[in-house]
């Protein structure tokens, strides 16, 4: 009996931004956060989620109270003020508490009279003044004290907590309908050989952090999951020229098949885990598009970027390769400094379409995303949809106007040759290595496997929770 495919290497773990954003988080949802969590998660909308103020009236609470419950909440400081000299984890920590302190006795308060008693405590601040600066406004917490008479005022003109809505509903941009993709071709050289991919072979030839599966996806999917992306990893390091270890960047990257999904989302790359989530059926062929981002991210690390998390959001151009800078200049501006095709197309997606995992359309690092999926197609040389069968299908017809949200013709041809120059200098700077030369795997004592193209074209389905499944 073949062994059970379980998820391997480190626990990816994440963020309980759900339960938060209804309970507000606690100092012990700290522990297991990465620093960029911390970073991105310790504020005031986690620690102290906004008030259900229509909720709270209906069940008896003053009007009055409920906005002023509002307004002693914009004096909590979004993030914690954390200063050079400051340890910074003992600070953050200290935030939540503070924060919490003070969201609990504010939301405890039930009528105005009690208000006084709570002005003596932001004056006392909550027995912690240093703290309590680093967390609020003290003084224009303690000002509110005397504005009572205008917050009745405003409560009354804002119809609070109703509104003065209109009952006309707006208009939500929808989301670009990717294509289906309905088979999953491959035609390039025999990587597996026959083999069925198992953990020891993924971790020995590429060196993921971790490898993660859906509890929904049975074993024959994670089977099939793991020999495909096998395969498309294979084929993004020979269109690279780059040794296999460097697709999970040196152990820093993990890999998750539907397990880390999120409503109405396909594949997605999360940031502060370093994680790719490949899941339901439009995650098959964006592999290149979502490596792109983690790519994109590694390198504001590698060249020291610390005012952004991603290279391409970062104004500290003096600190990354001039072909990179060039390259992301390249994708909104010709030789003349006129917008590119590629540029304006992306600038009408963003009229007609909903914004995409990290911005807008015509952002640079969705542009330099969907820009790579379609170099690798274009140097792969043969087809791989697994790894990017969906890089060219972002166009659409509008009005009898084609528009197209990726590079073509002319600036494909000068993307795609500065992506060339961008990946040699990568290897020049030791963040890519050069491939090795590695031996078959020998399947019998008698024969040695060689190299030979493999084709294969095999059905898409989806089941019943909406992800991949593969039939044949």
């Amino acid at each position: 009996m073949a062994e059970k495919i379980k998820d391997f290497g480190e626990k990816i773990g994440g963020a309980r931004k759900d339960i938060w954003c209804a309970e507000g988080m606690t100092v012990d949802d700290v522990m297991g956060l990465t620093d960029e969590e911390k970073d991105y998660y310790i504020n005031r909308d986690m620690v102290w989620p906004i008030p259900r103020s229509k909720e709270l009236v209906e069940n008896g609470l003053d009007v009055l109270v409920a906005f002023w419950q509002r307004e002693v909440r914009k004096k909590i400081r979004k993030y914690p003020l954390i200063l050079n000299t400051d340890d910074k984890d003992q600070i953050q920590k200290g935030y939540i508490r503070m924060v919490g302190r003070i969201r609990d006795r504010v939301m405890k308060i039930k009528n105005t009279s009690e208000f006084s008693d709570f002005y003596d405590q932001v004056r006392n601040g909550f027995d912690d003044p240093d703290l309590f600066r680093r967390c609020a406004r003290r003084n224009d917490m303690y000002d509110l004290k005397y504005s009572l008479s205008n917050m009745r005022y405003r409560c009354q003109k804002q119809n609070f907590p109703y509104g003065h809505g209109s009952t006309e509903k707006k208009a939500h941009k929808k989301s670009f309908p990717m294509p289906l993709l309905e088979h999953i071709k491959r035609d390039g050289p025999d990587v597996r050989h026959g083999r069925r991919i198992n953990a020891d072979i993924w971790q020995r030839e590429f060196s993921f952090r971790g490898v993660e599966f859906g509890n929904w996806l049975s074993q024959k999917d994670r089977q099939d999951s793991m020999n495909y992306c096998y395969e498309a990893l294979h084929d993004l390091a020979d269109a690279l020229e780059i040794d296999k270890k460097d697709i999970a960047f040196g152990g820093k990257l993990a890999l998750a098949f539907g397990a880390r999904g999120r409503s109405g989302a396909a594949s997605h790359y999360e940031f502060m885990r370093r994680v790719i989530n490949l899941t339901k059926m439009h995650g098959a062929g964006t592999l290149a598009h979502e490596w792109a981002y983690a790519l994109d991210h590694m390198l504001a690390g590698f060249y020291g970027i610390d005012d952004a998390k991603f290279a391409s959001c970062s104004k500290q151009s003096e600190k990354l390769p001039e072909v990179l800078n060039k390259l992301y200049r390249s994708m909104v501006k010709d030789e003349d400094g006129n917008r590119t095709d590629f540029l304006r197309g992306s600038i009408e997606f963003d009229k007609s379409f909903r914004r995409s995992a990290y911005g807008n359309w015509s952002s640079r690092l969705e542009m330099f995303a969907r820009a790579f999926a379609c170099y690798v197609k274009d140097v792969l040389g043969y087809s791989s949809d697994y790894l990017m069968g969906h890089a060219d299908v972002y166009v659409f017809e509008f009005e009898n106007q084609g528009y197209s949200a990726i590079p073509q013709g002319e600036e494909r041809e000068i993307l795609d040759e500065l992506f060339d120059m961008l990946v040699y200098r990568l290897k020049q700077d030791g963040f890519f290595h050069e491939r090795k030369e590695e031996s078959k795997p020998v399947l019998n004592l008698k024969s040695v496997v060689v190299d030979v193209p493999v084709h294969y074209s095999e059905n898409l389905a989806e089941d019943s929770n909406g992800q991949l499944a593969f039939s044949f």
